[in-house]
């Protein structure tokens, strides 16, 4: 399967009422920085995928400052001028498990400023869109650009790691997409779903689980007020829903890794290496 950049998230389930999914869109985007700002409250045991793909930290912040400045300052040589803004609908840490809270979490972003995207201003920031570099996990393959200021900016912080990197972001989607169908299989975790299903019966509902609930309310449900998603938040805090899956899902994401050591010793030495380069880069701060 060959993917320009954002193959869905695995469990890519939207929480009705706003626009933050309930598990992320895959981040192969325009910034190849390790994370983004987390839309949910990191679970007490945070996955070891999530702790390396999702959480926030200064070195994210040092990576991602330095990307957009070198964008930046590559934009101003070819004579435009590169900002970003805030958006809405950033798509942030998985939540794999459904509604961890009735309250909507905020919904902040950053994006090229849309006014400014002629197809010079494109080009010479993806460069010529046929010209592509691709990168293969085990299922997807997924292609970025090969020019243009943000590829040059991924070279800069990244060396010949770039492709790697795009890989692993690939590897690591895919571990997680592994990690949940072993989930599913999980007896502990099936009996969690049994207690869950239970107190919600005695609410007035029959879900089987949580994603199902969430599949089948209408996209304009406001989980603020909703009876079912207040007594699904309620049977998760009962029932210490998000504690034991959070705990499952970490066993299943560690035997994924398990199985593939250079996993997270590329990892981590490919972000040292962009927070180094980061860290030793002087670009110009944008808006």
């Amino acid at each position: 399967m060959l993917l320009n950049d954002k193959p869905a998230r695995p469990g890519g389930h939207k929480l009705p009422g706003f626009a933050v999914r309930a598990a992320v869109a895959f981040a192969v985007a325009s910034t190849l920085v390790a994370a983004a700002p987390q839309a949910l409250p990191a679970p007490a045991t945070e996955p070891p995928i999530y702790s390396m793909v999702y959480r926030t930290s200064a070195a994210v912040e040092r990576i991602s400052a330095a990307h957009n400045g070198l964008v930046a300052d590559c934009m101003a040589r070819l004579g435009f001028a590169y900002t970003v803004t805030q958006q809405t609908g950033t798509e942030d840490r998985p939540a794999p498990f459904g509604l961890e809270s009735v309250d909507a979490p905020p919904e902040t972003g950053f994006a090229e400023d849309p006014e400014r995207a002629t197809d010079a201003y494109m080009r010479a920031l993806y460069g010529a869109p046929n010209d592509r570099v691709a990168a293969k996990g085990k299922r997807i393959t997924v292609s970025r650009p090969a020019n243009g200021c943000v590829a040059d900016a991924e070279r800069h912080l990244l060396g010949d790691g770039r492709v790697r990197w795009i890989q692993l972001r690939i590897l690591l989607f895919e571990a997680e997409e592994d990690a949940l169908k072993r989930l599913d299989q999980d007896h502990g975790f099936t009996e969690l779903n049994s207690r869950w299903h239970q107190c919600m019966r005695q609410a007035g509902f029959d879900w089987p689980d949580p994603l199902r609930l969430l599949d089948d309310l209408p996209k304009d449900t406001d989980i603020r007020t909703h009876p079912a998603t207040n007594a699904d938040v309620r049977c998760k805090h009962e029932t210490a829903y998000l504690t034991t899956a959070y705990a499952r899902l970490s066993v299943m994401q560690q035997e994924v890794l398990d199985e593939d050591p250079s996993l997270v010793a590329d990892w981590t030495t490919l972000f040292t290496r962009q927070d180094n380069a980061a860290s030793a880069s002087s670009p110009r701060k944008i808006p």
